[in-house]
């Protein structure tokens, strides 16, 4: 698979339906329901993305569903340090990273990543490249089938200066 005619966005859809395929390998029921619930709502926060008109905007709130925010902020969230969450919901978020096996937190924080690279630059350069690379390796150590790579073929990487086109995520994988 060849992505880099891919656009930003196609990539980031790419990644984010690995994502979701991870999740769905877990047997239905093993995660107590408001982790499901959780992981669902990140998906579906996430793939806003694809067809936001304010990417920075979008940034911002998912920034705070990253598992690298909770990293930085150890064992200690503070309500005044969240713009976009409640501290329960926060608290949930937290729990449920804390839950899940290192390739899971790997697949969240890469994919958040490739949609954020270029966010304040110009798109060039591999970086989304070498990351969705990792996230299909992550794919293949966990014997898990590849989503259809053309999906996202019709993305350009030529088309809104790297970004592509938007597009509704949802409409994309069903």
């Amino acid at each position: 698979m060849d992505f880099s005619s891919i656009s930003v966005r196609g990539r980031f859809s790419y990644a984010l339906r690995c994502l979701d395929l991870f999740g769905g390998i877990y047997p239905y029921g093993e995660f107590p329901l408001h982790e499901e619930q959780v992981r669902r709502a990140i998906v579906f926060k996430y793939s806003e993305f694809t067809s936001c008109l304010d990417t920075s905007e979008w940034h911002e709130q998912c920034r705070e569903m990253t598992p690298a925010y909770y990293i930085k902020k150890r064992n200690e969230i503070l309500e005044k340090d969240l713009k976009y969450k409640t501290l329960e919901y926060a608290i949930m978020i937290k729990l449920y990273f804390e839950s899940l096996t290192e390739d899971f937190l790997n697949l969240y924080q890469l994919t958040f990543d490739i949609a954020q690279e270029h966010l304040y630059s110009i798109v060039d350069g591999n970086e989304t490249l070498l990351m969705l690379s990792e996230i299909v390796n992550i794919m293949h150590k966990n014997e898990l089938i590849l989503p259809d790579y053309s999906r996202v073929k019709f993305t350009s990487i030529n088309d809104n200066k790297g970004w592509g086109n938007k597009f509704v995520w949802e409409n994309l994988w069903e």
